[in-house]
């Protein structure tokens, strides 16, 4: 992927990145169910090295999820977005698994999914999924601080049958 020329977080991305913090994440959710079929091998796993290798296909269609915020020395203006030199999917598209096939074991992981913090110095978006779910669909959940302007389009993975 080419190199991104550095462009400064908006304003609303400044504001929300500074409200962000590790006792109290600040971060959009969405929990979204799949047909199941596609994302799960003969033994009912996560076919994780697929999802993540068909979202890192399409990181090229939001780059700033490859970025990070960085300050500009001596704090002149707002941060730029930077390109994270140990980016890796794996880091953002995850699996759990569930105790239990029960919908309540399925929020106890979306909700620690969500309340985790971010770690410092990375991209501050990821995606997770369980196979072990009440239902014949696949839950995903997802979350992000920032960039807002890449929205959620394309977080999910594009899986094809």
């Amino acid at each position: 992927m080419p190199s991104l020329p550095p462009r400064r977080l908006s304003a609303a991305d400044t504001i929300l990145s500074m409200l962000d913090d590790p006792s109290v994440p600040f971060c959009v959710g969405a929990v979204l169910r799949l047909e199941g079929a596609t994302l799960l091998d003969a033994e009912g796993r996560i076919r994780l090295a697929f999802v993540r290798e068909m979202s890192d296909a399409t990181l090229h269609h939001r780059p700033l999820n490859r970025c990070i915020p960085v300050d500009v020395p001596g704090g002149v203006g707002r941060p730029v977005w930077v390109e994270d030199p140990e980016f890796a999917i794996a880091d953002h598209v995850t699996a759990a698994t569930l105790p239990e096939p029960t919908e309540a074991a399925l929020w106890r992981a979306v909700e620690d999914f969500l309340g985790a913090p971010f770690p410092d110095g990375r991209p501050r978006w990821g995606t997770g999924s369980s196979p072990a779910s009440p239902t014949a669909t696949s839950p995903w959940w997802s979350r992000r601080t920032t960039p807002w302007s890449t929205a959620w389009a394309g977080s999910a993975p594009s899986v094809g049958s």
